[in-house]
């Protein structure tokens, strides 16, 4: 049978109705400590979900390590829903370090003393570390919320003043947690209360309406009518009262915290302060009810752990306090390890032992299950005998798609078992009902890596790459490169309007009006400054045509390439099979949309007669090789051998072990060619490999070599094409020709150009990032031995690894031997580009096996590598680096359930230029994937389009601009595949009212730009439409000269589509005329009459001219022209 999520809420029935629970249950009404032992997989979450339920009080769980923790708030969410459970994480920063803890942590630690302030019963799930961390005392906490309802009376400045005192930053646009914005009579702010922004529309002093919005769109999703807003950080102080508090200090002491101030004292990293600038603080105990029931998974590692950050903490302590007298002892930041203990005492608690039973206690007796090694066989053997044996059996998968998988995989269980949908970690056995509990995680050997589940909804901010500031360089189709300018307002016969000033060689300008809007670009081609074009030269045209030629002959190529491959018979795949439905149901993760859209595209392209040959991009970590490893099973099930083809030995040996791993669970034989095996070792591979024994070989060029025959060859999966040589390339194209193909690259590829390329190309993007991938701390600081130090200590102690990156070859000896004589245990391995390719594999193989803690290199940190295990990356001179490659730097950390950290040294902040002091800026606030990195993404998604379509088309991309070359190949591949497009008609709009959107109702340029561009870029009157209902609904409601606007370019769609070349509207007197041996319908015409029969005049004598004239009456004469060319599209 199959069941829904009840299916948890039968099995905590089941478990509390044991007699050791309810022998627990009597023993807490009389006893203060309570031992339990005997509880096995996930059991403590059932137990711990009972008893808050049955006790009606908030129970407190400690568990020595936030990993522990991660699985068991997953484990209790599924039990008892989100809302129930309060994560209470620590800081997950060094102290002394005076940087910001990471914002997540802030806001779950806020939230959570917040919602227990509520009384209602909880369960709070937190660490040794963040018990001893302080926090704000209840006093500040009730003083600091405040709630926000529908109707009430609130002056719009004072809160502004609120929210700033409360840590909130103002944005011109609200996009990030903990930000605001104010527009007119609109504020918009995202409270850590609330998984989407909030918007507050007034009028007046009175609170209007209350709207959650998207951070994605910016639109609005759903009204409220209440929200409660809470404080940012657990500081609260003013900056009025921080200066009257540093005001009473001496000048040696202001001149040593302004040290550690660099941008003032109200900074991020200022609660480290806290004790020195007499703020009070408390701890968690001060926010729980007097009846709290305390938790411990295993009390002896919790107070291990206590000992040793408190160990740690004097440590660090003695080693800041020469450099920094003032720092505060580790006794006036932290609540000591006794008084932690003394609390948990002093209330009831039940200890969980890990080992043993207990004496005076309960015993469960519970069992964890057996193993199954991933075999469905031996699952079926058991599952036949408990149910000869009458035992009840559970199957739990984590989501919907998995329970679909098992129910395919296990038909004959369908009504005789129950299948269940529930996230819970592990199964287990209680004899004492005869039930059995099992979860996909635990048949297929799952590693599942939980995090804390974010709150907060994420999406790519509004605020893109194209967003315009003064000075970018930007490209008109028509006139060429120049330098954007602002915007300026002009008239025209007494008419109002904004347009782009955009300045080009020897100081010409240039005003594009908005309805020209949509043919500029925001210039993203080469590092630097490109050339400006001279207006009136014949320069640009001449890029232009020798770019559309170059495009064309490419477009050619590559549709004559798709068109015959698509002709070739080739070999069509089998269906999805058994092996593949346990294969899928084994992955570790759940797959993301992108993910299971590239499987389904690969899969379709298996199914059909035509030769596959498509390529996967995504970033490292995002999915890619399952994707490949699905295809690979795919054509060994249909009878073939596949081959992978990979650039270098490292990620040849990366992928035989992963291979292996996934696959293992099948006959399926996979071997490796490289120089990482003997001649001999080769030479056998080799045999067995053409003697058919061998499924599927993993290697490098060696597979290539003309000596080498794949006789069954049905796939070649080709991994990072761009790194072979042209000599490889030229051998792979005629292995296309034998087999499927299945390329894959990390190197980003823009969905703009896999757009332009529908039709030439088969393109799959993995833009998304796996499920709850933790946001990585970003730190900039001067360098400093105590921080490289304590960086790589911390890293190597949580059994980790570390990048350093020295981008000077010249040097990076020197620096080796610094850090050898920092860190005289440590292991540290040199690696950069000026090394021979075998010394480079063997030292970047070393560091992957763990031989070294440390991997010191230049910045050619190989991006095809995953090694979930480094976690911290040290960039020295991190100021020479752009953003695109700090970005992607910081992208090879993070990987994997640990915090990860990014330590960009600088030199001290006075010497960093202004370019570069905003550049760390950016990467130190934005430490999530996709938010806010869209121009170093872009820059990433250029070199990625070079890499694709080779270095000639490179250089094209980087005269014309990127933007315009997608926008020039895209309708090189629509006329070569015979479509036409309208875009290129010119119409010409004459009229006689102001259209443009006064500053006074979008202040910021930035916005008003954009605005413009989507006005500009619409489509459709739709488009149109959803432009004005964005406007009204972030801005609030509109004048004429907005909806002037909006209706000018209604009627320049509808001209364009119906070819009219003039629209001129004057004195209520419109007149359209068609565009060379154009002509309306009969049936255009018809509908015209009916929509204004005593109004229409038709001339034929020079063209075909319509003309209309609208009432004295008619206040405007622009709307009612729109409403009459609508009758040309019905």
């Amino acid at each position: 049978m199959t069941i829904s999520k009840s299916a948890s809420s039968t099995l905590s029935n089941t478990f509390a109705g044991t007699s050791a629970f309810l022998r627990l249950f009597d023993l807490l009404q009389s006893k203060d400590e309570i031992q339990i032992a005997g509880l096995a997989g996930s059991a403590n979450a059932f137990l711990i979900s009972e008893l808050r339920s049955r006790l009606n009080t908030t129970i407190v769980v400690v568990v020595p390590f936030e990993k522990i923790a991660a699985n068991l708030i997953g484990d209790l969410q599924e039990l008892c829903g989100e809302e129930t459970i309060l994560p209470f994480p620590a800081w997950e920063v060094h102290p002394y370090d005076w940087i910001a803890p990471p914002l997540e942590n802030t806001a779950q630690r806020l939230e959570t003393i917040w919602k227990l302030s509520s009384g209602v019963p909880a369960i709070v799930v937190t660490t040794p570390d963040a018990l001893q961390q302080k926090t704000l005392t209840r006093e500040q906490l009730i003083s600091g919320c405040f709630d926000l309802k529908v109707g009430d009376e609130f002056d719009l400045t004072s809160l502004a003043a609120k929210l700033v005192a409360l840590g909130y930053e103002r944005m011109p646009i609200t996009e990030e947690v903990g930000t605001f914005s104010v527009r007119g009579g609109i504020v918009d702010i995202f409270p850590f209360t609330s998984a989407n922004p909030i918007r507050c529309e007034f009028f007046g002093d009175f609170i209007d309406s209350i709207r959650l919005f998207s951070v994605l769109s910016q639109r609005s999703i759903e009204k409220v009518e209440k929200i409660t807003i809470i404080p940012r950080r657990e500081i609260i102080i003013s900056q009025e009262e921080l200066e009257v508090i540093v005001s009473t200090f001496d000048q040696s002491t202001t001149d040593l915290l302004n040290q550690k101030c660099v941008n003032g004292f109200d900074q991020p990293g200022l609660e480290w302060l806290a004790p020195l600038l007499d703020i009070q603080q408390s701890t968690l105990f001060d926010h729980l009810p007097p009846n709290a029931v305390f938790y411990l998974t295993d009390q002896p590692l919790i107070e291990d752990r206590l000992d040793n950050l408190t160990r740690d903490a004097d440590a660090l302590y003695e080693e800041v306090r020469t450099a920094f007298p003032l720092a505060p002892t580790p006794a006036q930041i932290y609540l000591a390890s006794e008084s932690i203990l003394n609390h948990i005492k002093n209330k009831k608690h039940i200890i969980e032992l890990a080992l043993g039973t207990s004496q005076d206690g309960v015993n469960f007796g519970l069992k964890e299950h057996p193993s199954f090694n991933g075999q469905i066989s031996v699952l079926r053997g058991l599952v036949d005998d408990w149910l000869k044996d009458q035992k009840s059996v559970y199957l739990l998968s984590d989501n919907q798609l998995q329970k679909e998988r098992l129910l395919e995989l296990l038909p004959e269980y369908a009504e005789r078992i129950s299948f269940g949908v529930s996230g819970i970690l592990k199964g287990f056995v209680i004899p004492e009902t005869d039930t059995i509990v099992l979860t996909d995680h635990q048949i297929f050997e799952r590693q599942v890596i939980r995090h804390r589940r974010r709150k907060f909804k994420e999406g790519q901010a509004i605020s893109s790459y194209n967003a315009l500031d003064i000075g970018d360089y930007i490209v008109h189709v028509d006139y060429g490169i120049g330098r954007y300018r602002g915007l300026q307002e002009i008239k025209i016969d007494a008419r109002r309007r904004e347009c782009l000033l955009i300045a080009y060689a020897d100081n010409d300008k240039l005003y594009v009006p908005i309805e020209e809007f949509a043919r500029v670009q925001k210039y993203v081609g080469k590092e630097g400054a490109p050339q400006l074009t001279k207006l009136g030269g014949k320069s640009w045209e001449k890029v232009k045509a020798r770019t559309k030629k170059a495009i064309a002959d490419m477009a050619e190529e590559l549709i004559a390439l798709y068109a015959a491959r698509k002709a070739k018979p080739g070999m069509s795949f089998p269906p999805d099979d058994d092996w593949m439905r346990q294969l899928e149901a084994s992955f570790p993760f759940e797959e993301t949309a992108d993910q299971l859209t590239a499987i389904e595209a690969v899969k379709k392209d298996m199914l059909s007669t035509s030769p596959m040959d498509r390529l996967i991009c995504g970033d490292v970590g995002f999915g890619k090789t399952e994707v490949a490893i699905r295809a690979a099973l795919k054509a060994v099930a249909g009878g073939k051998q596949v081959a992978v083809l990979v650039p270098t030995t490292i990620l040849a040996q990366q992928h035989l072990e992963t291979f292996r791993r996934r696959l293992g669970q099948f006959p399926i034989r996979i071997e490796m060619l490289s120089r990482f095996r003997s001649r001999q070792e080769q030479k056998e591979t080799i045999k067995e490999l053409q003697a058919r024994n061998v499924d599927i070989i993993i290697g490098t060029h060696r597979l290539l070599q003309k000596d080498l025959q794949i006789p069954n060859l049905g796939l070649i999966i080709v991994d990072e094409e761009q790194r072979f040589g042209v000599a490889h390339k030229e051998r792979l194209k005629l292995l296309r020709q034998m087999a499927d193909c299945l390329t894959l690259t990390a190197t980003p590829i823009p969905r703009t150009l896999q757009m332009s390329l529908l039709g030439a190309r088969d393109m799959s993007l993995i833009n998304t990032s796996p499920k709850d991938r933790q946001a990585i701390v970003t730190e900039i600081a001067e360098f400093e031995p105590k921080i490289v130090y304590e960086a790589i200590n911390f890293e190597v102690a949580r059994k980790g690894q570390v990048y350093f990156v020295h981008n000077r070859v010249e040097t990076i000896e020197s620096m080796h031997r610094y850090l050898v004589k920092l860190l005289p245990h440590i292991r540290v391995g040199v690696a950069h580009g000026q090394m021979g390719e075998h010394e480079l594999e063997d030292v970047m193989l070393g560091f992957l096996q763990r031989d070294y803690d440390v991997l010191l290199s230049s910045a050619i940190i190989e991006s095809g590598i995953d090694i979930p295990s480094v976690n911290t990356i040290i960039i020295n001179r991190a100021d020479r680096f752009g953003l695109a490659q700090l970005y992607q730097l910081r992208g090879r950390v993070g990987r994997s359930q640990q915090r990860a950290f990014a330590y960009l040294l600088v030199p001290p902040v006075k010497q960093l230029t202004d370019t570069a002091r905003k550049r760390l800026k950016a990467i130190e606030q934005h430490t999530d994937l996709g938010s806010g990195f869209h121009l170093a993404m872009k820059d990433l998604e250029i070199r990625g389009a070079g890499n694709m379509l080779g270095a000639q088309q490179h250089g094209f991309i980087e005269e014309v601009g990127f933007d315009l070359y997608c926008r020039l190949l895209e309708e090189a591949v629509a006329e070569l595949k015979g479509e036409t497009a309208d875009s290129d008609f010119e119409v010409k709009i004459d009229i006689d009212c102001d259209t443009y959107i006064p500053e006074s109702y979008i202040e910021e340029t930035r916005q008003r730009v954009d605005i413009y561009r989507k006005i500009a870029d619409a489509k459709s009157e739709q488009d149109l439409d959803l432009v004005a209902a964005e406007l009204h609904d972030r801005f609030g409601k509109f004048g004429d000269e907005t909806q002037n606007l909006i209706d000018l370019m209604a009627l320049n769609i509808v001209a364009r589509r119906n070819r009219i070349a003039r629209v001129r509207l004057s004195g209520g007197r419109l007149t359209l005329s068609y565009g060379e041996g154009e002509l309306p319908t009969k049936a255009q015409i018809e509908r015209l009459r009916m929509a204004a029969p005593d109004r229409l005049e038709f001339d034929s004598s020079d063209g075909f001219i319509i003309r209309s004239e609208f009432p004295d009456t008619e206040e405007r004469p622009l709307g009612a022209a729109r409403k009459l060319l609508l009758a040309l599209s019905v």
